[in-house]
């Protein structure tokens, strides 16, 4: 196989202003949609390194209302709450953007935003694709935006759900009711702690929050151990901060660790949202009952290496060792076109196999400096994602692959040929 990198031909069958982040328009292009913040003509000018801050601020969906709030459901409580598919995942922590231009979703949720500001995103069930996944997140509305009919808004997710109500996927219909039942998020202490004299636990408690704790203290711990049937090592490896300290080692690999969180339910959640893994991955991982459930199959997860492929063809397009964060929130976020479509999308510095459609474009950019252009898969001609270029920023190239449009693969997969 040739390895293809310098593919930057372009193709000009369509018009640029025809297409849109990937999409050919029949109606909404960037510069007519009426919150659009930035054009070809007025973006002003970026230099230096990029400002990871940027995307996070979904700033491409132009001025948008604070609605204020931080709603929390009890553990356990039950919900009828609206339910929107997406076609993407987002965990706790992370931020949802959308434009709902049809006028019955647009309709629907402005009048559901008055009373509640919380909705449910569902998730298509990787086994079962024709019914939704047992498990969802919340998500409340920050910010929103009224324009010619059209809702544009930001969410962040908040609590991992149970769907108890019966609802399928319909094509013409991605708003639904259902019934939720909010998860807890059981915190595992250590195995010891409760088998510690109170007297003990004041003077030399076994509680660790760090790896370097439990070393400090190991032989306390051997001693109070060999009491049990258990060898030690297995009360050592139900530690979470054993888990935290091995996933972060493996990250560093692939990852700068200035914004990968060291809170364990942060970097169970982020490990989730950042790292490669296939979609029936993502959904084992969502409905763990305990973080150091999530973070040991993650572990585990993160000893397999990981390859980007197209999803038609299954051509190899990106490797792991070329992500890139190009947001505060990591190397993969979602992202919203004009025509309301939301694209996950995975940030890499390069690729290959590919080749260029259109022109480069500045509109409704999703990274502030960059102009975009539409890539494709040199074998197949399906829609990858897209290049992102600038003559005034650091990096000056850099590409967007949209993870509906990739599969990942990794060593027990059956997709790399």
């Amino acid at each position: 196989m040739v390895k293809m990198t310098d593919s930057d031909e372009n193709d000009n069958e369509f018009q640029d202003e025809e297409i849109e982040n990937g999409h050919i328009s029949s109606s909404l292009s960037p510069t007519h949609h009426p919150n659009a913040s930035s054009t070809d003509e007025d973006e002003e000018e970026l230099v230096g390194d990029f400002n990871i801050d940027l995307p996070t601020s979904h700033k491409y969906l132009g001025k948008l209302d604070d609605v204020g709030g931080y709603t929390l459901f009890d553990d356990g409580e039950v919900e009828t709450l609206l339910g929107i598919d997406t076609g993407t995942l987002v965990l706790p922590g992370f931020t949802l953007p959308l434009i709902l231009e049809n006028v019955q979703e647009s309709s629907l949720m402005q009048l559901y935003l008055k009373k509640w500001k919380v909705f449910v995103l569902l998730c298509a069930d990787f086994q079962k694709p024709q019914e939704y996944f047992d498990y969802g997140v919340t998500m409340e509305a920050l910010e929103v935006c009224i324009k010619s009919g059209i809702l544009s808004l930001k969410a962040r997710g908040r609590q991992r759900c149970q769907i108890i109500s019966e609802v399928k996927p319909m094509l013409e219909k991605r708003i639904q009711t259902v019934t939720v039942k909010i998860l807890p998020e059981y915190r595992v202490t250590s195995p010891l702690i409760d088998t510690q004299l109170y007297t003990l636990k004041m003077r030399r408690p076994f509680l660790c929050e760090d790896y370097a704790d439990i070393k400090s203290i190991r032989r306390y711990r051997k001693y109070h151990a060999a009491q049990f049937t258990y060898p030690f090592w297995l009360y050592e490896e139900h530690e979470v901060c054993y888990y935290v300290k091995h996933i972060l080692e493996a990250l560093t690999k692939c990852f700068h660790m200035e914004y990968v969180p060291k809170d364990p339910m942060t970097l169970s959640y982020w490990v989730v949202q950042n790292y490669l893994l296939r979609y029936e991955e993502r959904l084992q991982l969502l409905k763990q009952r305990t973080v150091i459930a999530r973070l040991r199959l993650e572990m585990q997860y993160l000893k397999d290496n990981r390859w980007i492929l197209c999803h038609s063809c299954s051509l190899p397009v990106g490797e792991q060792q070329h992500i890139i964060a190009l947001s505060k929130d990591g190397i993969q976020n979602n992202y919203v076109n004009p025509g309301g479509y939301v694209y996950e999308t995975i940030t890499v510095i390069e690729v290959k196999n590919y080749m260029l459609v259109g022109r480069p474009s500045k509109q409704f950019s999703w990274f502030p400096g960059y102009a975009w252009t539409i890539m494709q898969c040199r074998q197949c001609k399906v829609h990858l994602g897209w290049k992102f270029t600038s003559n005034s920023l650091t990096p000056n190239v850099f590409y967007g692959l949209a993870r509906s449009c990739v599969i990942i693969a990794n060593d027990q997969s059956n997709s790399l040929h």
